[in-house]
């Protein structure tokens, strides 16, 4: 029973964490919108980016009960929760982009008062007054932060599957048995086969370790992503 409560803390906490930082998301998202389109569209896509964070939620609470009840043995569930991770990646990744942003933007507001109140200057500009170039400019940094935010997750995803490392440590112990000199062991770490991975990929890493010719082949975790089903490609190799 306490551990079921200290579950629902945590997901409470969590939820309230995530909730903050999409709400703040979506306010940047919102003024972007504001600032760079006409009225005909900023309803739409308001609209558009309201949808695309509920639906994004309800799949993420959703994938949990799913691979807790043992379900992301089925692909279709797999997928859900890659796009999950994506999704909160570009989330997170959105945040620090924006933060830092804000930040330097009220750095530079409070520059600017300075700067007024040493050296009073009014300029009358009408409120009517649009300045095209400057919406232009707006709506590319958005384009360029949603690109982004997107992208990067997904080609580090895509990328970093394959880069494979080899790491080679000399290990220098007192008192080793003779016969132990000069042995080799390999480790291999972090495989996650699965949608990462193919099986061409897992032979690859397999055909790397044999052509080092250890004496000791060590295979430690995460062998998985979450389904018991993608261990087979390991076991194959």
């Amino acid at each position: 029973m306490d551990r079921i409560i200290l579950f629902m803390k945590f997901f409470l906490i969590l939820l309230l964490v995530l909730g903050g930082i999409q709400f703040y998301i979506y306010f940047n998202y919102r003024n972007w919108i504001k600032k760079s389109f006409g009225l005909d569209k900023q309803i739409l896509l308001i609209k558009y980016g309201a949808r695309v964070l509920l639906y994004s939620n309800l799949i993420f609470v959703l994938i949990i009960p799913l691979t807790r009840f043992g379900f992301n043995k089925y692909s279709f569930v797999n997928y859900f929760l890659f796009g999950s991770g994506l999704f909160f990646s570009s989330i997170l990744l959105a945040f620090l982009i924006l933060l830092i942003k804000d930040i330097i933007k009220t750095i530079i507001y409070f520059f600017k008062k300075i700067i007024t109140f040493l050296s009073p200057k009014k300029i009358n500009v009408s409120e009517d007054y649009v300045d095209i170039s400057k919406r232009r400019l707006i709506k590319i940094s958005g384009y360029t932060t949603i690109m982004a935010t997107v992208g990067l997750p997904v080609m580090g995803a895509v990328s970093t599957s394959t880069n494979y490392e080899i790491k080679r440590i000399n290990l220098n112990f007192y008192n080793l048995p003779e016969y132990l000199d000069g042995i080799t062991i390999t480790q291999i770490s972090d495989i996650h086969s699965g949608m990462y991975l193919t099986d061409k990929n897992i032979l690859q890493v397999f055909q790397i370790v044999k052509s080092l010719k250890s004496n000791i082949v060590f295979i430690t975790g995460d062998f998985i992503n979450s389904a018991v089903k993608e261990i087979q490609p390991i076991i194959s190799g």
